[in-house]
């Protein structure tokens, strides 16, 4: 049985009146002499529900009163506790841990013992790892993963504070995800300063971070020297405008206005990674 028709059954018993049945649900419970009208549309009657709870039971270790809802959030060992199929869960294999490694230059420090770490490499570990990193006193946070990787051969100096931060990769939909790296920062608990793209969502993404403390882009006239001499994008910029301008227009944080006045006096935006090509 696949993942997918244990959720089928599952939402199947959660419905309430009538609930449109998969070819999948139906070819299992006919072949396990459960009966059901013949329209695409159905609601399970009682003996139906009793049939259907029992060989989830039976055939997948699947207990009763177990809702769609149990299966969320757990890893692929936990979903063995509420079913043989260990692909039940939604949970990517990293959706709970997140990448961490020292500012360039510096070791990484954990819990009192210092790691000196390749460039390059970084350290893959849980959100509850957070308070071990409790003597660093601000967060870098790296939007892309190529600047992440490769923050070593940034082209120009962050401001003087950051050279000893963490730096954090700030996550995506799918592996290191971006809720894991908001949790761990909460957690910690420490000012974060954000390397975003240099576009309108990357300003946005900084602004709505929680705990954000500052930019660490490189200055604002810099960043119009680029964007000048023909590196910025006019696409990125009016690709973004309806999802974040009403936000930024109204932000009052002069740092973040410093490089938004930039991006609509050019009409162009640039992807961060110019910085490490």
């Amino acid at each position: 049985m696949s993942d997918r028709l244990i959720k089928s059954a599952l939402r199947a018993l959660e419905a309430k009146g009538k609930f449109q049945l998969s070819q999948e649900l139906r070819g299992y419970l006919a072949d396990n002499a459960v009966a059901l009208p013949g329209t695409s549309r159905v609601a399970l009657g009682p003996k139906a529900r009793r049939a259907l709870i029992e060989l989830l039971e039976r055939d997948f270790s699947v207990p009763p009163g177990t809702r769609l809802a149990d299966l969320e959030g757990l890893s692929r060992s936990d979903a063995l506790s509420v079913t043989t199929n260990e692909k039940i869960t939604r949970q990517g294999v990293r959706a709970a841990r997140v990448a961490v490694k020292a500012a360039p230059g510096q070791v990484l420090k954990l819990r009192g013992s210092e790691i000196a770490l390749p460039e390059g490499v970084n350290l893959d570990i849980t959100v509850d790892d957070a308070l071990n990193f409790a003597e660093y006193d601000r967060i870098l946070l790296i939007e892309n993963w190529e600047v992440f990787e490769r923050i070593h051969l940034l082209s120009y100096a962050p401001p003087l504070e950051l050279h000893a931060a963490l730096v954090l990769y700030r996550g995506q939909p799918h592996g290191y995800t971006i809720g894991a790296a908001r949790r761990f920062s909460t957690k910690l608990a420490k000012p974060v300063h954000v390397l975003p793209d240099p576009d309108p969502a990357g300003l946005h993404l900084a602004m709505t971070y929680p705990g954000f403390a500052g930019l660490a882009l490189p200055p604002a006239e810099d960043i119009r020297n680029i964007i000048v001499s023909g590196r910025g994008v006019p696409e990125r910029y009016l690709d973004q405008l309806p999802m974040v301008e009403q936000s930024l227009n109204a932000c009052t944080d002069p740092e973040i206005q410093a490089y938004w006045t930039i991006f609509k006096e050019t009409g162009r935006a640039l992807p961060q990674e110019e910085f490490v090509r």
